[in-house]
């Protein structure tokens, strides 16, 4: 009776090690109706994970007779400061380090999208509705921003 008990341990113990190092990659990869992001379509250069998610739409969109993302919009830190960039319902909340910038794509949605900024405390400075191609650039320090929004490539 004991030789079977300990076996049942070792056998329960082989099952529950082969959960706990199971493979996730499809998770990321292919089976993406859980991801918030995917779901919305959007996707982001500075989020590695939400860029896995869209390997697979990437390349449809790079077969497509279109090079061009529907939404591509471009935020620049040109601040002295570290920013967040957030998009509501879509998973993407990025930071961005002075001199850097971002990229907000969507490969099907070409309206305008909500697009909230926020300082190193997490305090918004600017939330409301970008064009498709908007290109954004943010001055300035914490408490004190200046934002410049060019839509001209939206027209």
């Amino acid at each position: 009776m004991k030789k079977i008990f300990l076996s049942l341990i070792a056998i329960m113990s082989l099952v529950s090690t082969s959960f706990v190092f199971a493979d996730t990659s499809n998770a990321v990869t292919g089976a993406s109706e859980f991801n918030i992001t995917a779901a919305k379509g959007y996707s982001s250069k500075k989020n590695k994970l939400q860029n896995a998610v869209f390997k697979n739409a990437n390349a449809k969109l790079n077969a497509s007779t279109s090079a061009y993302y529907a939404t591509n919009i471009t935020v620049i830190n040109a601040s002295s400061e570290l920013i967040y960039t957030y998009v509501p319902g879509s998973g993407i909340y990025d930071s961005i380090f002075p001199t850097e910038n971002d990229h907000i794509l969507n490969g099907s949605y070409s309206g305008n999208t909500y697009v909230v900024l926020q300082d190193p405390n997490y305090s918004t400075f600017y939330q409301g509705y970008m064009c498709r191609y908007a290109i954004t650039t943010v001055f300035g320090y914490p408490g004190n921003y200046r934002i410049f929004i060019d839509a001209m490539l939206c027209n």
